[in-house]
């Protein structure tokens, strides 16, 4: 016979009882990353929780199934990918007031290294448990929604030739030759961007907009990005020949572009970029289409689960 105790912690348990939905991006191979996926998904199921896991299998797939999570009343997604595909599940949820725990299995990991992230099972399940949640400004480029970086230019053709050849698990290898190709054969467009309805920039050159200071491996192209201010980050660089973008680069690595010459740095609510030419965009490492584009805040922000000793970096004055 069941005392009163015991059904009293039996229906606290069924009240916590969580329905959980992991997406997984297969192709982001990262070592490691499914033994500890796994081992998460078997302690939240022994927990007594409702895991769902979906693996994408095309571009879209991550954004499909979080508008899926939404209408089935998922309480937590675990994504298990790179900065790609935690983007589409930010586009997918929306309005959805639903946390994040990421499984940084990507290439860069941009979002997890910013969150302190440890590919260990032992730990992500202590911030599954026991962490907490923070809330993130979310950006829209065109009404698409994304979280971390988008470039139009250089950076985004690279992508391109990067997407067009790729067939499986990418590596920092992947991009050398889409960079080597793009760099020499690439010409930089003339670009017009605005911000806040003020023409900042105009001329040959990469713009960029960000809300992490990160962007790449550990480039702090935005050292003054907080990704709760409510602002846009934009760094333009002014490229007039192929060794501008050397120029810009070896300063970017020495933490002394701002404020150099052919860099514009602004932080704004509302940019605008165009060229009269046919220009690349690219949204966290993913291809979005062609310029012109709009960049703005979302109405809404995203939440993420991290450990309860996280600090948020970024604001240098």
């Amino acid at each position: 016979m069941r005392t009163g105790q015991s059904l009293a912690l039996e229906f606290a348990s069924l009240a916590e009882k969580r329905r959980i939905q992991v997406i997984v991006n297969p192709i982001s191979g990262r070592p490691g990353g499914r033994t500890v996926l796994e081992g998460l998904c078997g302690r939240m199921q022994s927990a007594g929780h409702d895991v769902h896991v979906y693996h994408t299998q095309a571009p879209g797939d991550a954004r499909n199934a979080a508008e899926r999570s939404v209408s089935e009343g998922a309480d937590l997604i675990v994504i298990s990918g790179g900065d790609g595909t935690i983007s589409q599940v930010v586009d997918g949820i929306e309005q959805a007031d639903i946390p994040i725990l990421v499984v940084p299995s990507g290439t860069a990991n941009i979002l997890g290294k910013y969150l302190g992230t440890r590919l260990d099972e032992e730990w992500l399940w202590q911030v599954f448990e026991a962490g907490r949640d923070v809330e993130f400004d979310v950006l829209q480029q065109n009404g698409t929604r994304f979280l971390m970086v988008a470039g139009a230019g250089f950076d985004a053709e690279a992508v391109r030739r990067l997407t067009q050849r790729r067939r499986g698990h990418i590596s920092y290898l992947s991009y050398v030759s889409p960079i080597w190709e793009t760099f020499w054969h690439y010409r930089h467009p003339n670009l017009t961007v605005e911000a806040d309805g003020d023409l900042v920039y105009e001329g040959p050159g990469l713009a960029l907009v960000g809300n992490l200071p990160r962007y790449a491996t550990s480039l702090h192209v935005f050292d003054r990005a907080l990704p709760n201010d409510g602002l846009l980050d934009l760094c333009v660089f002014r490229c007039q020949r192929k060794s501008s973008l050397l120029y810009h680069a070896l300063n970017v690595l020495l933490k002394r572009h701002e404020g150099t010459s052919g860099v514009t740095y602004q932080q704004a609510r509302h940019i605008h970029i165009r060229s009269d030419g046919r220009v690349p965009v690219q949204l966290d490492g993913d291809v979005a289409g062609w310029l012109p584009a709009e960049f703005k805040l979302a109405p809404e922000k995203v939440r993420f689960l991290v450990s309860e000793t996280w600090k948020m970096a970024g604001g240098v004055d």
